[in-house]
């Protein structure tokens, strides 16, 4: 399990390089509204969607939607995905108190999956026109597969305490520590080796890594 997972992980990495790097504009924006509607068709089942109509609706609202974003100003964008992810913090640790709501109300969900997907989209898309944005996007790309992974391999080993297990029985404060350990060192190197590179807008930062981080395999454990 754990071997296949890495080789997993090492060939979704190459094939990102090879996206970021090698492909133009176009191609990119078109990938990644195709990463959309596969995310969207996840978020369906996630929150309780079983009928194919009624998925296939929704990964049509969500491009609808992410297509209608791009003619807000990127200003905006920023303050509404920053103020989405605060909210979406403390919507995780009322998770248990609010379990039957999630449960009994598919609309909620699909209402919290508009911005929680919607900047995910709306961050890779934009970073990709920044200076050096392959590179800026890329070393978001591992940052999160280094937490994960770490993450992962950590709590497996070691882990012993559980970190919220209402909402993630799996997960452990030991492979929390350890993903965070992984990130600070890829941050760090990648700080020595590209500091012009990645030295911009920390709030565009913040709800990209956490956006991006739902790109995620939803059983992925710590």
């Amino acid at each position: 399990m754990l071997i296949k997972r890495l080789i997993t992980g090492i060939a979704l990495l190459a094939a990102f390089f090879g996206l970021f790097f090698f492909t133009s504009a176009t191609v990119f924006f078109w990938v990644v509204s195709a990463l959309l509607a596969l995310s969207a068709w996840e978020w369906g089942g996630l929150i309780g969607l079983t009928a194919v109509s009624r998925k296939l609706f929704l990964i049509a609202l969500y491009l609808i939607l992410a297509f209608g974003m791009f003619w807000l100003p990127v200003g905006i964008l920023l303050i509404l995905c920053s103020l989405w992810w605060c909210f979406a913090f403390i919507v995780i640790l009322l998770y248990a108190k609010g379990r039957a709501l999630w449960a009994k109300q598919s609309w909620v969900g699909v209402l919290m999956g508009i911005p929680a997907l919607g900047s995910a989209y709306i961050g890779f898309n934009v970073l990709r026109n920044f200076d050096n944005g392959a590179a800026i996007i890329f070393y978001f790309v591992l940052l999160i597969a280094a937490a994960d992974s770490f993450a992962y391999f950590v709590g497996r080993a070691v882990g012993r305490r559980k970190l919220l297990e209402v909402l993630s029985p799996n997960k452990t404060w030991e492979g929390f520590f350890g993903g965070l350990l992984a990130s600070a060192l890829v941050a760090v190197a990648a700080m020595r080796l590209f500091s012009n590179v990645i030295l911009f807008s920390m709030s565009f930062c913040w709800h990209f890594h956490r956006g991006g981080a739902l790109f995620g395999h939803r059983r992925f454990i710590y």
